[in-house]
Parts: structure tokens; sequence; C-alpha cells
């Protein structure tokens, strides 16, 4: 009776730890904002890493996020990020990051929040669509070595194209002497 009534107490510690260890594997798993295909990624700044180590590349962003480096993406890679038209996903960039594009980036069913910039090289496309774009530039000198103010969007390549489809852009505080673009 004895040997019974442990093994009885054993199996029930061992499906108590069992348990017990379940929610925190699934909050781990709740902690990733956004995906390329089955691979899932705790940042966007991860995903976009990952990203352009393919040449096409689709991110799937299912949380809101902030990134914490500019978005970059270099020429002859095709990066697209979107997420569930209704799931109203905002991207944050709170921190003067931006994006620079060489490559191609599309921009889809989200939205963009950011006090950095976006410079367009070479022959860049930049397309946003289904998207809001908010971009403040809090009145920031962002070359401070040459003491100037720098517009929201820079295209400096004769190839270069931003696009916008069905969106809603707006553009305030960027001092440059010339217009927000």
């Amino acid at each position: 009776m004895k040997k019974v009534k442990q093994r009885l107490l054993s199996w029930i510690l061992t499906v108590a730890m069992i348990c017990a260890m379940l929610p925190v594997t699934a909050l781990a798993a709740e902690g990733n904002v956004a995906k390329i295909g089955d691979v899932e990624y705790a940042t966007l700044d991860d995903a976009v890493a990952a990203a352009i180590e393919m040449d096409t590349a689709v991110i799937e962003v299912f949380d809101d996020c902030e990134i914490n480096s500019k978005i970059v993406i270099p020429r002859g890679k095709q990066v697209t990020i979107t997420a569930d038209a209704s799931a109203g996903i905002k991207i944050i960039d709170n921190k003067k990051k931006g994006v620079s594009v060489t490559g191609t980036l599309t921009i889809q069913n989200v939205t963009f929040n950011t006090n950095g910039q976006i410079y367009l090289y070479e022959t860049a496309d930049l397309l946003f669509k289904d998207a809001t774009l908010n971009m403040d530039g809090e009145m920031y000198v962002f070359n401070e070595i040459y003491g100037y103010y720098c517009c929201a969007i820079s295209i400096e390549g004769k190839s270069s194209g931003i696009t916008f489809e069905d969106c809603v852009v707006n553009i305030k505080n960027y001092a440059s002497q010339g217009s927000a673009i």
C-alpha cells in the first residue's frame, strides 16, 4: 500500500510540475512581435536583420513594436513589412532611427510613427500601402556636424521613388529650408 501511495504522489507531482511549466512556455512565445514564414522574432529589428539575408522576404508583424535601430534595406533586397489589415498594428521609432533604402521596401497595413528620417538612395523603391505614416521631426538638428536641419524624406537617387497607395501621411516639425520631401 505504501508503494502505491508513493507512486500516486510521484505522478501527482509530475503532473503538477508539467502544468507549472506550461504558462512559462506560453509566455515566452507571446513575447514575439514578427515572423518570416514560420520563424518568429522577438523584435522587428531581428526580423529585418534576418530578412536582408534573403533576396526577398515578407515580415508579418503581429504585435505593436518599437524599432531600436535604423531599418536598412540594401541594394538588391526586397522586403515587405505587413500586418493583418484589421489588427491596427503600430511600429514606433521614437529614437530618431528612421529608414534607409537602396533596395525595395513595402510597408503595408500598419501605422508607422517615427521622429527619424527616410532616405532613398540610388534605385530605391519605397511603397506605403494601406498604411499611416506619422513623422514628427521635433525640430531636431539631425546633422549636428554641419548644423543644419534635414527634411523628413530625402530622395537621393535619380531613379528612386516613393509611392503612397491609400495612405494617411502626416509630416511635421522638420525644419529644413526646403519642403518635407
